[in-house]
């Protein structure tokens, strides 16, 4: 099971973004203590985190943000960083050199063109590990997310698209894209704490954040030095105040959410495989895998996307080509472009036929009034 490690090193910013939750710009000011950080990672003796989140307010305005970014280096998987957009200019190299992806928390209706040069200048400074967190709710304009996704793909981001961060309530966003006609995989796992699925909006992959199930494994280390399972839940142990065990801290992370969380309704799963006459099958992961790969010219970014490793994605691949007798993917090397990947017309004509089984379905599923399904 992936296990999160969430860290909110400041309570107050400039309080820029009206739509945040940890808006917080008049005050006290607090800043994590890092002796609090030290003390849980010294307690934990060299565990692992699948990933850990520096959440807003903006992180980078931590006086001793590298010391915590170095420490948390050691022991996560996954570094990811939470700023608003429109903090951008504020980043430094030495912000960004030992993150895995800084994600940019964007509310609606932002120009996102107002910061494409800074976009471009990180892109251009060899991280492209971006992603932009696009903040929508059940009733946002199809039109803004379209416009967002022309962006993102000019540029090559990743994006992502849910409710406000570590909120309380979550918009149904899933059945509402789902009801407007675009078709959503099933969750895949977690990613930034919340559930995460796969979805393609005018051919270009996103991914959906959705509320986590009660038994998402988090902890959550705020900027008074408190421990807790995450932010929307009280805090109540004080690391440098208390006497806190290993088992207190697993117990914590490993404990089902307390928190009621609203949506529960059913959904019928439909995953889609392709067979050849002779009974040979192209599995759904591997139809994925080769759709997203036409989308994007690159295993490695098709890799990234789905937060699967290379060797994996390569052994699926290849065990299916040596069943099929056929060859999948081309690869030219090298120059300008890094070398591409690109489908065969084998290929092609599977993913063409993939999807025409998805939208026949999910066609057939909504004149049924069947809005609310999962389809691979």
């Amino acid at each position: 099971m992936d296990t999160t490690l969430l860290i909110r090193v400041l309570n107050i910013c400039e309080g820029l973004c009206s739509d945040c939750p940890f808006r917080h710009s008049q005050g006290t000011s607090y800043a994590m203590p890092t002796k609090a950080l030290d003390t849980v990672l010294s307690i934990l003796n060299g565990y692992i985190f699948t990933e850990a989140i520096l959440l807003c307010p903006t992180p980078i305005n931590y006086p001793r943000i590298l010391y915590v970014i170095n420490k948390l280096r050691e022991h996560t998987e996954k570094l990811y960083m939470f700023i608003p957009i429109n903090a951008i200019e504020k980043l430094s190299r030495m912000h960004i050199e030992k993150i895995d992806e800084i994600v940019f928390i964007t509310p609606p209706n932002t120009d996102l063109r107002i910061y494409e040069g800074f976009l471009k200048n990180l892109i251009s400074c060899g991280f492209e590990d971006i992603a932009i967190y696009l903040v929508i709710d059940r009733d946002s304009d199809l039109a803004i997310l379209r416009n967002v996704v022309d962006f993102a793909r000019e540029l090559g981001l990743k994006l992502r698209i849910g409710s406000k961060p570590y909120i309380a309530i979550h918009s149904d966003i899933r059945s509402s894209l789902i009801a407007r006609g675009i078709d959503i995989g099933l969750a895949y796992g977690y990613l930034y704490g919340l559930k995460a699925s796969r979805a393609f909006i005018d051919r270009y992959p996103i991914t959906i954040l959705t509320k986590p199930d009660s038994n998402c494994r988090k902890l959550y280390i705020d900027y008074l030095g408190r421990v807790g399972k995450c932010p929307l839940l009280e805090l109540s142990y004080d690391v440098l105040s208390t006497s806190i065990t290993i088992d207190k801290i697993r117990e914590i992370l490993f404990s089902n959410c307390s928190y009621e969380f609203r949506y529960r309704e059913l959904m019928p799963r439909i995953s889609i495989s392709i067979a050849l006459p002779d009974g040979k099958a192209i599995p759904s992961d591997v139809l994925k895998i080769l759709e997203l790969i036409e989308h994007v010219k690159s295993i490695r970014r098709a890799c990234s996307i789905l937060n699967i490793p290379i060797s994996t994605c390569i052994e699926k691949i290849r065990k299916v080509e040596k069943e099929l007798g056929l060859k999948l993917l081309r690869t030219r090397r090298g120059g300008y472009s890094r070398g591409i990947t690109t489908l065969t017309e084998e290929a092609k004509q599977i993913i063409d036929m993939y999807r025409d089984l998805r939208e026949a379905i999910a066609e057939a599923l909504n004149r049924r009034s069947i809005t609310h399904f999962y389809l691979e």
